[in-house]
């Protein structure tokens, strides 16, 4: 076959390729001067391919994103404020306070809590106006008795051989079970309580009564506790970041609505779609990737892991890249959340030669490289090693 009969798709492969050539050698750190010219039929020529030990892969659309970051959403409905640490530019320290929420009151809860407790007054009242009274006056027997039988046990221990013998004196059956200390302790009891129900002391209204009483307070602490300020702090060292548009007066949120988020700026990773299927060819653990700030300045990202995102079609992969600690100085803070480009390159496991597809194409007179990259280089180069495959150029150890 002749090159005039090439497949047809060799064509997008030229014209895809020859722009990315260029800056495939740039990226893999050779001179302009080191790209190859298309060689000739007759000849190929090694030397005229620079030597390097990492393939730019591809080009991918990146985001800056803090690996630490927490959203902080509202407990209840109500007015936020915010305070001045979030109304400045800057990191916030772990624990200050940058927002207070003033929660809405229930009508129909306060309600329902008002007439709970005036129902209670008014059992309390008929408590105090009819049955105290009765309650008092059985107590009053009751210490009667009380003290009758004190005054017995005391009798019989002083005189206690007139319950005994064939013949007692008395009927040992009269002698008073237990000893007047007892019936001591069992008298000032009784009168303890008496003047705790005279004093109108709630430890000593009916069981009822006191249950009610309970259940009301534990209302109220429920109602006062939706009703007091929720104060936001920084759960984390980091950057805030609102999600709603300040006012003067505050701004009304809703429960579970995320108000902001803070991120840990001083940790920081490059997220990048991980939807081209080359990528998923190559060992993961030799990725990496460079960014570049608007001023210019560059930094390398090491792999860290595959991950999820969210997407506007649902979910896909993407690539996780660590940033080191000391990359982009004094610019991380306003980093996060940035889209920039990523260039994804892969380390090879030894120095190779880095050939665009182009010139292989055109090499290729024969239309072998339309079954893939790897077997087809292999058949045309014996002896030869495939290391990897970018999107503008393969690398190959020569024999």
């Amino acid at each position: 076959m002749t090159r005039s009969r090439l497949p047809a798709r060799r064509g997008l492969l030229l014209a895809a390729a020859s722009a990315a050539a260029l800056a495939a050698a740039l990226l893999c750190g050779c001179r302009q001067s080191d790209i190859a010219q298309p060689p000739s039929a007759r000849a190929w020529d090694w030397e005229a391919y620079p030597i390097a030990s990492q393939l730019l892969v591809a080009q991918l659309p990146g985001s800056v994103v803090a690996v630490r970051a927490e959203a902080i959403r509202a407990p209840a409905a109500g007015m936020l404020r915010l305070l001045p640490p979030a109304t400045k530019s800057g990191p916030l320290a772990e624990g200050t306070a940058w927002a207070a929420l003033e929660p809405d009151q229930d009508p129909a809860e306060a309600g329902e809590l008002a007439r709970a407790r005036q129902e209670l007054e008014e059992r309390r009242a008929r408590y105090r106006a009819l049955d105290r009274p009765a309650a008092l006056e059985k107590l009053d027997a009751e210490i009667a008795a009380a003290r009758e039988a004190l005054a017995a046990a005391r009798f019989a221990e002083r005189s206690p051989d007139l319950f005994q013998g064939d013949s007692p004196i008395l009927d040992p059956r009269l002698k008073p079970v237990g000893t007047s200390d007892q019936a001591a302790a069992r008298l000032k009891a009784m009168e303890e309580r008496r003047r705790d129900v005279a004093a109108g002391d709630p430890a000593a209204e009916p069981a009822e009564i006191q249950a009610a009483a309970a259940l009301v307070e534990s209302r109220q602490r429920v109602f006062d506790e939706k009703r007091r300020p929720v104060e936001f702090a920084a759960s984390i060292p980091g950057t805030l970041r609102l999600a709603l548009s300040p006012e003067p007066g505050g701004v009304r949120v809703e429960p579970g609505e995320v108000i902001a988020t803070i991120e840990d700026d001083s940790r920081l990773e490059v997220l990048v779609r991980g939807t081209l299927p080359l990528l998923h060819t190559l060992p993961a653990e030799d990725l990496f990737c460079t960014v570049a700030a608007a001023g210019g300045t560059e930094a390398t990202a090491s792999f860290v892991a595959w991950g999820i995102e969210a997407q506007a079609t649902g979910v896909g992969p993407v690539l996780r890249f660590r940033l080191p600690p000391g990359a982009f100085g004094g610019e991380r803070g306003s980093l996060a959340g940035a889209e920039m480009p990523a260039l994804v390159f892969v380390r090879l496991p030894e120095p190779a030669r880095i050939v665009p597809k182009l010139a292989l194409a055109e090499w290729d007179a024969d239309g072998a490289l339309s079954a893939g990259w790897r077997p087809e280089i292999l058949r045309l180069f014996p002896g030869s090693r495939f290391l990897a495959e970018g999107r503008a150029a393969v690398a190959i150890a020569p024999r």
